[in-house]
C-alpha cells in the first residue's frame, strides 16, 4: 500500500504543469520519500518478494539522490543490489547518484576515481545481463549510456579504478584490523572513498576543508569553522571508537 501511495505522489508530481527541482518545498518528493520509508520499515517489507523490494528501495533511492542525499542513495541502492546484482534501475541511477557525488569533491584524485566508478555502474545497467520489469526503460538506458560516455570522454576508466585493488595495512596488531576492518563494512570512516566499498586505501578519515580565503582585517587568520569543523570530527572519532 505505501508503495503504491509512492507511485500515486510520484504521478501527481509529473502531472504538475510546472515543476522547480531546486524548490526548497517539495510536498510530492517529501510524501514519495516518507511512504517508502513507511513500507521499508514496514514488518512485513522481508517477506515481500525480492523483486518488490528492490522497486521500493531503488525509488527511495531516487528520491534521496534528488534533493542531494546522494550519500544516502547510494548505500539505498546497494541495499536493493545485494538483493538483485542485476538490477538495472538500481545500477545506472547508482551510478548518476556517484556522479553527483563525484563533482562535488575538493579532492581531483577521489573525483576522478569515483567518476570511474560511477562509468562502472552505468555500463552495466545497458549491458545484456541487466535486469529490467519490462518494457518502458528505452529512455532511462540511453540517459545511463549518454552519461557513461561522457565520463569515459574525460576520465581513464581502466587507469583509474586499478586503485581499488591496492592493498594498504589496517593496522599493526589483531585488535586495531578488526576496528578498521569494521568500520570499513559499515562506511563509518570520514572519507568519500568509503561510500563506494569496504577498500583497504579508505580506511582513514581524510575528509578535510576546502581552501579557504579570509580576510586579516578582524585580527586573525584562522576562520572558526576550522575549530568547528576538527571537534565534529573528533566528537565523530570518540563515538565510532565507543
Amino acid at each position: 500500500m505505501h508503495y503504491f501511495r509512492a507511485n500515486a505522489w510520484a504521478n501527481r508530481e509529473q502531472l504538475r504543469s510546472r515543476t522547480n527541482e531546486w524548490a526548497w518545498e517539495q510536498p510530492e518528493c517529501q510524501e514519495q520519500i516518507l511512504e517508502l520509508r513507511r513500507a521499508v520499515r514496514h514488518a512485513a517489507f522481508a517477506g515481500l518478494p525480492a523483486l518488490r523490494q528492490c522497486q521500493i528501495l531503488t525509488n527511495l533511492a531516487n528520491q534521496l539522490n534528488k534533493i542531494g542525499r546522494f550519500i544516502d542513495a547510494v548505500e539505498t541502492y546497494d541495499r536493493a543490489l545485494s538483493l538483485n546484482s542485476k538490477f538495472g534501475m538500481a545500477r545506472g541511477n547508482r551510478g548518476i547518484a556517484h556522479s553527483h557525488y563525484a563533482r562535488v569533491l575538493y579532492d581531483s584524485g577521489q573525483s576522478i576515481f569515483m567518476l570511474a566508478v560511477a562509468h562502472e555502474s552505468l555500463t552495466a545497467a545497458v549491458a545484456e545481463d541487466a535486469f529490467y520489469e519490462g518494457p518502458g526503460y528505452a529512455a532511462a538506458q540511453e540517459t545511463f549510456r549518454e552519461r557513461a560516455a561522457q565520463i569515459e570522454s574525460r576520465v581513464n576508466i581502466n587507469g583509474s579504478l586499478k586503485l581499488r585493488n591496492k592493498k594498504y595495512s589496517a593496522g599493526r596488531s589483531a585488535a586495531e584490523r578488526r576496528c578498521r576492518n569494521w568500520c570499513l563494512r559499515n562506511r563509518l570512516f570520514i572519507n568519500p572513498l568509503n561510500d563506494l566499498g569496504a577498500m583497504s586505501i579508505a580506511a582513514h578519515d581524510v575528509l578535510t576543508l576546502p581552501s579557504l580565503t579570509v580576510s586579516i582585517a578582524g585580527g586573525t587568520a584562522v576562520p572558526g569553522v576550522i575549530g568547528f569543523f576538527n571537534q565534529m570530527k573528533q566528537e565523530f572519532v570518540s563515538a565510532r571508537l565507543l
